[in-house]
């Protein structure tokens, strides 16, 4: 009889060790094509698998994270005349001399939705959902932010842009910065002609907004800092109920 063999194998390893008059000897193979084709499909449609969960993951945090259609259907059903945003006018800047005063626009998600709806009826069409962005459905509150212009025959100089927009809690202990801020032009009127100064589109996140009021119905502020000087206009609880809060 022959001497004995030993055989091991590696799974996948594509190797076999035979163990010959007491010597080792190491041989090298290719593993069976088949299985080598197994583990590849196997591989991919695992990969597949993964693809697909993350697609639909992200769609369903993308979806949480926009006014829900049937919030977006009462806007339309309404013709898009409510809600409204609220509007605030400061006139701090003729004591400052730094201009007639900054004027602020709050917006919430359906108000925003509210005057897509409004300027696509003004069109003469009737909008549905699809028509809706995404982008203007998305749960933020919007801070339009217009710049404190000269008063009418006053120096240029005596005006202020806007260059920040915060938010601060109603002890004014903690601020939050917008997670997305867009500077855009105003103009304003002048004696001769017309001016122009910067104001300011800020995105704040409503969970983070709620986070910072800290409860239902607490009221917080509204910074707007400018080139001119700054002002915190106060959302009181009326502010809140106007905006559904």
């Amino acid at each position: 009889m022959g001497p004995p063999l030993v055989l091991c194998a590696s799974a996948g390893a594509g190797w076999v060790s035979r163990r010959v008059n007491g010597r080792g000897l190491r041989v090298s193979v290719s593993p069976p094509r088949q299985l080598t084709s197994l583990a590849e499909s196997a591989t991919a449609l695992a990969s597949l698998f993964l693809v697909s969960v993350s697609l639909a993951a992200g769609a369903e945090a993308q979806v949480s994270r926009v006014l829900d259609e049937t919030r977006v259907l009462a806007v339309i059903a309404a013709g898009g005349r409510v809600p409204r945003p609220v509007e605030l006018i400061d006139r701090g800047g003729l004591f400052s001399g730094a201009g007639s005063g900054y004027r602020i626009l709050l917006h919430t998600p359906e108000s925003w939705v509210a005057e897509r709806v409004a300027r696509a009826m003004a069109r003469g069409s009737s909008p549905a959902v699809s028509d809706i962005a995404l982008e203007d459905r998305a749960l933020f509150l919007r801070v339009i932010a217009s710049p404190s212009p000269p008063t009418l025959g006053g120096s240029s100089e005596m005006s202020s842009s806007v260059e920040r927009v915060l938010l601060y809690d109603e002890d004014r202990e903690i601020s939050l910065a917008p997670e997305l801020a867009e500077p855009h032009t105003a103009r304003h009127r002048r004696l001769v002609g017309s001016g122009s100064l910067t104001g300011m589109t800020a995105l704040f996140s409503l969970a983070q907004v709620d986070a910072l009021r800290g409860g239902q119905g607490e009221e917080f502020f509204v910074r707007v800092e400018g080139t001119g000087y700054a002002k915190d206009f106060k959302i009181k609880r009326k502010h809140l109920e106007e905006l559904g809060w």
